[in-house]
Order: C-alpha cells, then structure tokens, then sequence
C-alpha cells in the first residue's frame, strides 16, 4: 500500500504544482489585461482632454490676434475687420469658431450717438439690445462671419447678462483671456439648440499704462470675443474619432446636472450610469478663469471578447495541460504498479529471490523505458565685416541662409512678410542691442524637404552665435579689449548695464581656466553671460561657471527667473557641445541618447544670475538665456586653443 502511495506522489505533485502554476498565470494575466485596458483607456481620455485643452488656447492665440489687429488698425474699418476674419480661414484652420467679433462698451449718454452712427454706417434697423435703461451698455459691432446666425447678436448687449457680465469684467480688469460660463448664444433658434460659452480678450489704448485695475479701466477700449456652440466645438475638436468612448463636460468639477456642457452620446446618462460604467474617470481643465470637470465611461461591450477574456482562456488552457500532464502521470505510476506485480508471479518459482527481485527490476525498468517519452518545451550663415585703421567697425554685411519655420504652415500669413520668414533674422539689424553702421543683412530660404520648427528661443540661436563670436575676432583684430569693443557699440543703456553687470559679478578669471563672453537681446529681455571654460588634456572643453547678468523688466519672481535662465543655459551649452541630427537617404540616423548625447548632470557648471532691479514692463524670460552660452563658450575656446568654431557641435572639432 505503501509503495503504490508513493508511485503515485509524483503524478500527485505534478497536479498541485500544475494548479499553483494555472492560477498564477491566470491572476497574472488577470492583472495585465486589465492593466491594458486601463491604460488604453486613460490613453485615450487623455488624449481628449489634451485635443480640447490645446485647441481652446490655440483659440484664445486668435483672439489675441485680433486684438493686435485692432491695435494696429483701429475698430473704425467694417471692411479690414472683415478681410481680416476672411483670411483666417476659420471652417478650415479653426474649426468650432462661430465667428470672432468686437464689443465695445457705451456708456447711457453714448447710446443716442452710437446708435446714429450705426444707422449712418447703412445699418437702420440697428439698436441696442435688450432695450431698456441701464447705466452700462456693450454692444457688438463687428461679428465675422456676418451669416444668418451671426447677424442674431449685431447689436446685442452681453453687459446685460450677468454670466456673460463676469467673464467681460474679469478680462478686463485682469488683462487676461476670460471664459464664460454656460449660456444659450442668442444666434440660437428653435433647431438644434446647444449650450455655449465665449471666451474673452480685452484690447487697451496703446501708450497707456495698464499696472492696475483703475489704470486697465481707464485704458479700455472693447472686447475680442468668439462665442461657442460646444456642440459645434467637440465636433470641430474631435471630428470623427471613434465614440466608443462617452463623456459629459461640465462646467464645475461637482458634476452637477444643472452645469452640462456637453453629452458626447446625447443621453444625459446621471451620475449613476457613470458610477456603474466597466471603466471610468475624471479630469478638469483649468483655462481663462473657469475649470471645467469632464468624466469618461466605457462599457465593457467596447471591447473584444478576447481583450476582456484572456486570462479566462490562459487559465483554461492552463488547466487542461495540467489535467492532461496528471492523467498520464498518473496512468504511469498505474502502468508501473501493474508491471511490478506481474514480474514478482513471474519468479514466484524461483529459488534465489535476490535473483528474482533483480530480474523483476529489470522488467520494471524495461518497461519503464518502453513507455517513457520527452517532451520540448543646418543653417548656413556669410558675414563680412570691415574695421577702419583705428579699429572701427565701417561696414556689416550679413547673409542668412536657411528653411523658414513658418513657411508652408498657418502662421505663415503673421510671421512671413514679402518672402522673409521674420524668425530667421531675429536678433539682427534693428532688432540687436547694437548699433553697428552698414549694418544688412540678407536672408535666403531654400526648399530643403526636411520639415523644421521651433525650438528654445528660436532664431536668436544662430543669430546670437555668428554675431557675438564675429564681435570677438573682430576686437582682437583692432587690438582692443572684448569688453570695451562691444560697450562701444551697445548704445541702449539697458544692454550695457548687464554686460557690465556680468563682468562684474565674474570677478578676476580663475588660474587655469580661459573667460568668454557674449550679450544678446531677445524677446525684450538683455541677457549677458561670462563663461569660464577648462580645456582638459585630451582638448575637450568642461565649462566650470557661467556668471549671467539679465534685465527683464520688473523682477516679479526672482527665483523663477533664475530657474528659468540657468534651464535656458544648459539647454543651449547642450546643444552646442555633443547634439546633433544626421541623416541618411531622408532618414535619421539618431535612435536614442546613447547616439543623441544630451548634457549630463557631471558637464553642467556653476550658474550665478544676477538681476538688474528694472522699473520697465516685464518681458520674456523662459528663452534669452539660451542664445548667449553658445557664442561665450566658442570665444572662450578660441581664445585658449585658437580654434575657430564655424560649425556646431563641438564634438565635430573633438571638443566634446
């Protein structure tokens, strides 16, 4: 009993092992699918919320562009206002736009006046409206496209309603974009009737201060607006992407009824329906003042029988091979017990019962052996520059050769200007901190059929480059100080205070290290930067510190703006030392940082900023620290090894 006990411990083993191993598998597969799943899942809500994100700021960047418009053209011209709307092309490029229009507002003594204008404009009919007596009007007076439905709100006066009241005076009080909450457009009807919104930027006298709020309020002029049907909106957003997904935007993060913006499936589903869904979640967006709470749900229906029902397969599966695996192990030991049994009658007659054992083993074995098995599991940039006999400069003659980021794309209408994409001279001529005679400058934009776009601080990089490491030979060749040369054309007191700011604060050049400077304007904001530079003995370059000096405008949050130079600086000292994107028959060579070798933390220096106390307006500050690293880096090697850096990186020369 015994022995048939333990012929069957193996077959007994294998099973529960099998059984163990089933379960772990199935859980495990349990665990992924529905990590897959989940991840699909918030992939995709993500996906929605970012697209509605992103597209309601690309919304808002047109009505700042409209309000440029009426700063440079006034709000007197129906016309321009309408050739202007025109060219934005907004079924094609902005899809979801009722229309961009202008509300100005009329005080009770300006209502008579206003409205007779209107009437000697060729609009007769025109009033305000609602009517009645208020001490504050607006009223819209431009509404492109001037359609059916637009033509509903000529006239109409949004200072009237309370929702669309808050978000008016929040943008102007603030000097921000504002969205209002739900509202019914008055361009609805009685067919397909959808909530909407409208988002809000302010336009102000130019040369007026704007520091407060009186000072805004002062300066008012009226209101860029586009009202929003948000049934239209999503469409335009999301198109035909698939539906399987069903979401609500609401305009609170409460989730209550009352605030529904949008039913991506028009059922108005409750709160329940939500809180039972196979899978789902919430997010919110913050813009213009407002948040809006958008949740997601999916039914399990959406997806394949086999996405949901893997691991129910992986377990069958597991389990069959473990059933089968113990069944034949099992009729093994069976088929063993039997054998042995069958040799022991066998020599039953025989006198030597060692002899008779040895024999019936080796049956045993035989047999054994009989029923074993086994079983396998570039831009190009020419300058030429001519100093007089007593180290003046006398002529700077400038070619700029490279793709233009705008070109072909739709900003190419604000950006690009008789052939000249403005982004690829920027930082040149009347736009450096310098004052240099003769100064020209050419620009050419070859058809090159390598698509490019920004990147940080965007054509002051090259700009920067040519034009402060040109400043530096050309002082050494009038044999003068860099320091000195450069003050001598730096005329906007503004430049010269941070170059000036940054020598100071360098202080004498540490033994053993080689100093380099360069001061660039970009973006409104004077950035100088010293580096001082080690060359190691092998010749690569280990800049030890930067010392920066910038003025942008009134300080507001010091410790920001010394993040966001220093983030600036090792971006450019990065791309200048070791980046660089090749390609072969149209493809890139490059795969990942082993063979694209970005900054590391060891090659970062020591970065002093130092800010001028500026009473002027702020100005940008997230990309002037960039373009000067490259160009003081470059001059500081040139002035310990002689080497002229014409081509980046430096890892091209075995600097880096």
């Amino acid at each position: 009993m015994l022995r048939n006990l333990k012929s069957h411990l193996l077959s007994l083993t294998i099973f529960c092992f099998g059984m163990i191993l089933t379960f772990t598998v199935w859980d495990n597969a349990k665990s992924v699918v529905s990590h897959k799943i989940h991840h699909d899942f918030m992939m995709r809500t993500n996906a929605i919320v970012t697209d509605i994100s992103d597209r309601l700021l690309s919304y808002e960047q047109v009505l700042w562009g409209g309000a440029g418009f009426v700063h440079a053209t006034g709000h007197e011209d129906r016309s321009q206002w309408r050739e202007y709307v025109s060219s934005l092309k907004l079924e094609t490029n902005w899809p979801g736009i009722q229309g961009i229009g202008l509300s100005i507002p009329v005080s009770q003594a300006e209502k008579p006046g206003h409205i007779a204008s209107m009437h000697a404009e060729g609009f007769p009919d025109y009033t305000i409206q609602p009517e009645g007596l208020r001490d504050e009007y607006s009223a819209i007076i431009f509404l492109e496209p001037f359609d059916w439905r637009n033509k509903r709100a000529f006239g109409y006066d949004m200072w009237s309603n309370p929702m669309r009241q808050d978000a008016m005076m929040r943008a102007r009080d603030t000097g921000v974009a504002a969205t209002s909450g739900i509202i019914t457009l008055v361009q609805e009807t009685d067919d397909d009737v959808q909530r909407g919104f409208l988002m809000y930027v302010p336009v102000y006298k130019q040369g007026m201060p704007i520091d407060n709020i009186e000072d805004r309020r002062q300066a008012f002029i009226g209101w860029v607006y586009s009202p929003f049907r948000m049934g239209d909106l999503m469409q335009g957003i999301r198109g035909n992407e698939p539906t399987d997904i069903a979401f609500e935007i609401y305009d609170n993060e409460n989730f209550v009824q009352d605030s529904l913006l949008f039913d991506s499936d028009h059922q108005n589903a409750g709160n329940n329906a939500f809180e039972n869904a196979y899978l789902k979640t919430a997010a919110t967006i913050d813009l213009q003042g407002r948040t809006w709470g958008i949740r997601f749900a999916s039914d399990a229906a959406q997806y394949s029988v086999v996405d949901r029902n893997l691991h129910w397969f992986i377990g069958a599966a597991g389990l069959t091979i473990t059933l089968f695996v113990f069944a034949f192990t099992a009729w093994h030991a069976n088929h063993k017990i039997r054998s042995t049994a069958l040799i022991k009658l066998r020599t039953q007659g025989l006198e030597d019962e060692k002899r008779a054992a040895e024999s019936a083993r080796e049956l045993a074995e035989k047999a054994l052996l009989e029923q074993s098995f086994m079983r396998k599991y570039v831009d190009e940039l020419a300058l030429v520059s001519i100093i007089d006999a007593d180290g003046n400069i006398t002529s700077w003659e400038q070619r700029v050769v490279g793709q233009g980021i705008a070109i072909g794309t739709a900003f190419e209408q604000f950006m690009v200007r008789d052939g000249v994409d403005a982004s690829s001279v920027e930082g040149l001529g009347e736009h450096s901190a310098y004052t240099i005679p003769g100064w020209s400058v050419d620009i050419h934009h070859p058809e090159v059929g390598v698509p490019v776009l920004w990147w940080r601080s965007v054509g002051h990089t090259h700009t920067a480059y040519v034009v402060e490491t040109m400043m530096d030979e050309l002082a050494e060749a009038a044999g003068a100080d860099p320091v000195e040369f450069r003050l001598r054309y730096l005329t906007d007191p503004r430049a010269r205070g941070v170059l000036e700011l940054a020598i100071d604060k360098a202080g004498t050049v540490p033994e053993g290290l080689t100093r380099g400077i360069a001061v660039h304007k970009s973006f409104g904001s004077y950035v100088a930067e010293v580096a001082d530079v080690r060359i190691r003995e092998d010749g690569t370059v280990k800049v030890e510190r930067v010392t920066c000096g910038v003025d942008c405008g009134v300080p507001i949050n010091p410790s920001n703006i010394e993040a966001q130079v220093q983030g600036g600086l090792g971006y450019g000292l990065s791309a200048i030392l070791r980046e660089e994107i090749t390609l072969t028959e149209g493809e890139v060579n490059q795969s990942n940082f082993y063979d694209y070798t970005p900054l590391r933390i060891s090659d970062m220096p020591q970065v002093d900023v130092h800010i001028v106390q500026s009473s002027e307006a702020p100005t940008g500050i997230g990309e002037p620290g960039t373009p000067p690293i490259g160009p003081a880096v470059a001059n500081a090697v040139r002035r310990a090894t002689g080497t002229i850096v014409r081509e980046l990186p430096f890892s091209l020369h075995g600097l880096a």
